[in-house]
């Protein structure tokens, strides 16, 4: 490296030693600092405070538990709440007596709640027929010069009984009890009429029975679209022309009037019990088409009736009247009687 070279004066400095000599000054810089004086404590609560005697502090745990304690050494800034005095034996006693008071007051207000009665819900008429019955009371509608009309009944309930008389200027009347858990309404297009029976009133689960009662003054074409447990049709006095027994059914008794031509009588519902009486000795044609445990008809019995068998009875054929009963459905037992 050459004596020339400016790095090289530049290393000698840093390398020199440093020179002999006290270094305290130099390495303390506070040394000439004052030194710290004493000032005096200032009171920064001028109210001031009673010191707690530590003797006096609640043992360990939770003083809380006793309320004794809890009065005697109040937490600072705090102040306990007052001692609760033990009820007497007397509020003791009538603690019991409360209750039983509260009880007996609830169930008189529930008691009041089911006996008021309650308006009805507003059940207006349908366009163009009758408004629904409430309760036990009929439900009717004017005859208004009608000789001919269909009534179907399109709703299910436990037992349909249908009959005909001479209602005046009614062309029908309809009851149900409350108890049954039904609505009747009538729906009426002109001649066309349509029962249904919808859920209302209060269910006492003795079934829903409904009675209906046509015109005898009016010729009629009925069926029956819902299912029950027992129909019973008295139409001894009705103008009969023509019967559908859509709906399943437990048993059906049907009482049939003397026809006038030939009445058609359809079961495409299916039933168990099937049993029909006849006017007089009627002549009277039955067909099976889905098969029969037994038919009877004219005093003979025929079991396990195949599927497709026709029988007759009284003369059918002979002067253009009668029943023609058709069963579509199957059904257990058939009764025909007059």
């Amino acid at each position: 490296m050459s004596d020339d070279d400016p790095g090289l004066d530049s290393r000698r400095i840093l390398m020199q030693p440093i020179p002999a000599g006290p270094q305290e000054d130099r390495l303390d810089p506070t040394a000439e600092w004052p030194a710290p004086r004493e000032f005096p404590e200032e009171d920064t609560d001028p109210h001031g405070f009673t010191p707690i005697d530590p003797a006096a502090r609640p043992p360990a745990g939770d003083p809380f538990d006793d309320p004794a304690l809890t009065s005697a050494c109040p937490l600072p800034g705090w102040t306990a709440p007052p001692d609760l005095a033990p009820l007497s034996g007397r509020g003791s006693r009538r603690r019991p007596l409360l209750i039983v008071a509260a009880a007996a007051l609830l169930a008189a207000l529930a008691t009041a709640f089911v006996l008021v009665p309650r308006s009805a819900p507003d059940t207006r008429p349908f366009a163009g027929g009758a408004r629904p019955a409430t309760g036990d009371q009929a439900l009717t509608g004017p005859r208004n010069g009608l000789t001919a009309a269909s009534f179907a009944v399109l709703d299910s309930a436990t037992r349909i009984e249908l009959t005909a008389a001479d209602l005046g200027g009614d062309l029908f009347r309809i009851t149900s009890p409350e108890s049954g858990g039904l609505t009747p309404s009538v729906e009426q297009d002109g001649d066309a009429l349509r029962l249904r029976l919808r859920p209302g009133g209060s269910s006492s689960g003795g079934g829903a029975t409904v009675a209906i009662q046509l015109s005898s003054r009016v010729r009629w074409t009925l069926r029956l679209d819902g299912g029950t447990a027992r129909s019973t049709l008295d139409l001894t006095g009705a103008d009969l022309a023509a019967l559908d027994l859509n709906g399943g059914a437990g048993r059906i008794d049907l009482t049939l009037p003397e026809p006038h031509g030939i009445v058609g009588v359809r079961m495409t519902g299916g039933v168990d019990q099937f049993r029909v009486r006849l006017a007089k000795a009627t002549p009277i044609r039955v067909r099976v088409d889905s098969g029969a445990g037994q038919v009877t008809l004219d005093g003979a019995t025929h079991q396990g009736v195949a599927p497709g068998r026709s029988f007759t009875a009284n003369g059918w054929g002979r002067d253009g009247t009668g029943i023609d009963l058709r069963a579509a459905a199957g059904l257990a037992a058939l009764t025909v009687t007059s």
